[in-house]
């Protein structure tokens, strides 16, 4: 607190030196708007917060002898905080400051409030107000009698600089004076009080999330119900909001903390205010029990997120989000709605074997059964079969279920197509257990021969297909065997087109004597083509002499 005789000098000499620089700290303001900062608005003394809400810091301090006293009535609708003139004064001076503290690592920016003078016997009585010493020139205002007036102060636009002088550094205040000057004669009754104090405090430091743990970021594949928590803290206005985001979407949960705020409607300010300038919890826990088989969630990869958001009245609020964490999905298995499957068998043609090569075109049968862990059967539960291309990355898609019978006992049919794997499986929420099959199609290409006999030495067009999926660029042989001959022989390769089709032509030599022979094509397995090796049927030719 400055002597009084300090303060005369400043309010006199101050003055236009303050004005320039509060034009300067707007112009500040302005180049400096691109910085991403929170605001909320802090009130003291409004009968519309609980128990009014005065200052929680105040001091009056009485000079030359005089007897002033503090006004606080702030609970009370047109109540106040401020200076009275409890005795008769006569050269007497009151002086009442109420602090208005910066939220913890920011600092107030304005101020707006609403004040009124009256009370006065004689015409000795003199009183002002200012919107915070450090900043504002005093001011005879407001006008004694004049009732309520509200008005803006701006006090800085950045936090305090150690190149700034110690008096502009400190905490936001009100000051209040009421004086009688010396051969006055000043009579009890006089005051000067502010109500609906309402600071805009600056909040620079976003959340800090400390803590993400649970089954849903283990690093597992995931499938039904996964749990997570997390944890996050703040300094200044509090953790707000802790939410999770898959995929960028809010999931249901969001934990809000227990923050000191309310809506108010005054000359000052209209809308949500904070009733301390840590309004929110520095520290605030979620937890979350998410299914990974209903939306957003989708089978793949999802990232998932937690995000802390602090309190904020005007503007975004500083919001901090955990760095994304890639988590792989799959509920592609039909989920059972039968519990307690512990044990699945499955194989086909009847027994336990894993693997199977069937002829093109043709399909297969699994079958199986569900056991629990005391090894009893499990009826009515539904069994999956997904089905996924062999070599192929991608998630698998469910190509049949089936529901076991009164011992546990399923069967499911394959139908035909080219080589993959297959993976039968029992899932009831997380829990699935699986068994891994392979299903080899052996090749059908096609054959055709422009002519069925010709005379030696003549060349014939050997065309055909092979059939889909991946048909293009792959290699053939051709082979050739006597008409009842069992070795066979490649005379040739071809390379098949983008579309699977092949042609070339062929020269038979002559013969000493008409002569059969037949010729197949064969697709031998290769890197590209989900085939094992398989041959065409044979085509006949006569060569003579």
């Amino acid at each position: 607190m400055k002597h009084p005789t300090e303060k005369t000098k400043m309010a006199v000499g101050g003055s236009r030196v303050l004005a320039l620089l509060a034009v300067l700290t707007l112009m500040f303001a302005i180049t400096a708007s691109a910085q991403a900062e929170g605001r909320f608005v802090y009130e003291t003394c409004d009968p519309q917060l609980p128990g009014g809400n005065p200052p929680s810091s105040f001091a009056l301090e009485n000079w030359f002898g005089g007897t002033f006293e503090v006004v606080q009535t702030c609970g009370s609708p047109g109540g106040g905080i401020g200076i009275g003139e409890a005795a008769p004064e006569s050269g007497d001076w009151g002086d009442f400051e109420a602090t208005i503290p910066n939220t913890p690592g920011g600092w107030v920016e304005s101020l707006t409030l609403s004040a009124s003078a009256g009370g006065f016997v004689s015409n000795s009585d003199e009183s002002r107000i200012g919107g915070g010493e450090q900043w504002l020139p005093w001011e005879s205002w407001p006008a004694p009698g004049s009732g309520d007036n509200s008005r803006y102060f701006l006090l800085r636009t950045h936090p305090a600089t150690a190149s700034e002088p110690l008096w502009a550094r400190g905490t936001a205040a009100v000051h209040f004076e009421l004086k009688c000057p010396f051969g006055g004669s000043c009579q009890p009754g006089a005051y000067v009080v502010a109500r609906y104090i309402a600071a805009t405090e600056v909040d620079p430091t976003p959340p800090v999330i400390n803590a993400v743990e649970g089954a849903l970021v283990s690093g597992d594949v995931l499938r039904g119900h996964q749990a997570l928590q997390a944890q996050a803290s703040d300094v200044g206005g509090g953790v707000r909001s802790l939410e999770l985001r898959v995929d960028g979407a809010p999931m249901p949960g969001t934990a809000i903390g227990g923050c000191a705020v309310a809506a108010v409607e005054n000359s000052s300010y209209k809308g949500v205010v904070a009733a301390s300038p840590t309004p929110c919890p520095p520290s605030l826990s979620g937890a979350w029990d998410v299914d990974t088989s209903a939306p957003p969630f989708q089978n793949g990869a999802n990232t998932v997120q937690v995000c802390a958001s602090d309190f904020a009245s005007s503007g975004a609020p500083n919001t901090t989000c955990s760095a994304p964490q890639t988590v792989e999905v799959d509920n592609t298995c039909t989920e059972s709605p039968v519990a307690g499957g512990a044990d699945l068998s499955a194989g086909f043609g009847g027994g336990a074997s894993g693997q199977v090569t069937v002829g093109f075109g043709s399909g297969t049968e699994v079958t199986g059964q569900l056991t629990g862990q005391s090894g009893a059967p499990i009826s009515g539960a539904t069994v999956c079969m997904e089905s996924q291309p062999a070599g192929s990355q991608s998630v698998g898609q469910t190509v049949a279920t089936a529901t076991t019978d009164s011992q546990g006992h399923f069967d499911l049919e394959v139908k035909p197509g080219a080589n993959r794997r297959l993976l039968v499986g029992y899932r009831h929420d997380s829990f699935q257990i699986a068994k891994t099959l392979s299903v080899g199609t052996r090749a059908r290409p096609t054959i055709s021969l422009s002519r069925h006999k010709i005379r030696g030495g003549k060349r014939i067009v050997i065309s055909g297909r092979l059939p889909k999926p991946d048909p293009g660029e792959h290699v053939l042989a051709l082979q050739g065997s006597s008409e009842h001959g069992h070795v066979w022989l490649t005379f040739k390769k071809v390379t098949t087109n983008s579309e699977g089709i092949y042609r070339t032509t062929y020269r038979f030599v002559k013969p000493r004597t008409e002569t059969g022979y037949r010729v197949r094509v064969v697709a031998p397995a290769q890197a590209g083509y989900e085939y094992v090796t398989g041959a065409s049927k044979a085509a006949e030719i006569t060569v003579r002499p």
